[in-house]
């Protein structure tokens, strides 16, 4: 939630570079990996990938977080019809399960706080989580963020990359999903915590167990 990358690098190595790519290529679908990004733990940790990442893959991947840890396939065209009815396409996704419901929720729950931080993005009693991200000198800037509805991501840069100073890429990400929640009549949401979550509550300092006092 502070978005410190030496924890992610640390935890790739326990988990293993090669697990890591194999699960990111064949579960959560990103396909632009390639070799060169087994090199060394910067592009699995943090995202300094040789060839960058496409909307597409990052909003389909976050549907793990989204879904209760359901991976689900996007697609531009949902469904063609005739007049009368008959279906001439049916653009149906793949769907995996990746997670549990309880891992997906503690996800969704460390990210809720971290919208909670940030005005930006917060939509009054309709619940947010979500995560912002940089590249080297601020050249883009992105943000991914969903409801217990829908989920949508943001990316702001130029074609050619330059340093983005003041980017507005959050507060636009708010702007269409408002204008969703309004096409949809809702006007609350909040995610809902799966059975079996087991909390406690422990030092910041120490990392050990609360006491008595």
């Amino acid at each position: 939630s502070h978005s410190y990358n030496t924890p992610p690098a640390k935890l790739l190595k326990e988990i293993g570079i090669d697990v890591s790519y194999d699960f990111m290529k064949t579960m959560l679908g990103i396909k632009n990996l390639v070799e060169a990004d087994k090199i060394d733990y910067a592009p699995l940790s943090v995202g300094a990938v040789t060839n960058g990442f496409t909307m597409r893959e990052m909003v389909s991947a976050y549907t793990v977080f989204a879904n209760k840890g359901v991976y689900s396939d996007s697609r531009y065209v949902t469904k063609i019809e005739t007049h009368d009815g008959k279906i001439l396409y049916d653009g149906s996704v793949d769907k995996r399960i990746v997670f549990s419901p309880q891992t997906a929720y503690i996800i969704t729950d460390i990210l809720k706080n971290l919208v909670g931080s940030s005005a930006q993005a917060k939509m009054g009693n309709i619940q947010v989580a979500g995560k912002s991200g940089t590249t080297t000198s601020f050249v883009d800037r992105w943000f991914i963020g969903y409801t217990n509805e829908y989920l949508a991501g943001i990316w702001w840069g130029y074609d050619q990359p330059a340093e983005l100073q003041n980017a507005g890429h959050v507060k636009m990400w708010k702007e269409v999903m408002t204008q969703i929640y309004k096409a949809a009549d809702i006007s609350s949401s909040s995610f809902s915590e799966p059975d079996g979550i087991v909390t406690a509550t422990y030092c910041a300092c120490s990392g050990k167990l609360a006491g008595p006092y």
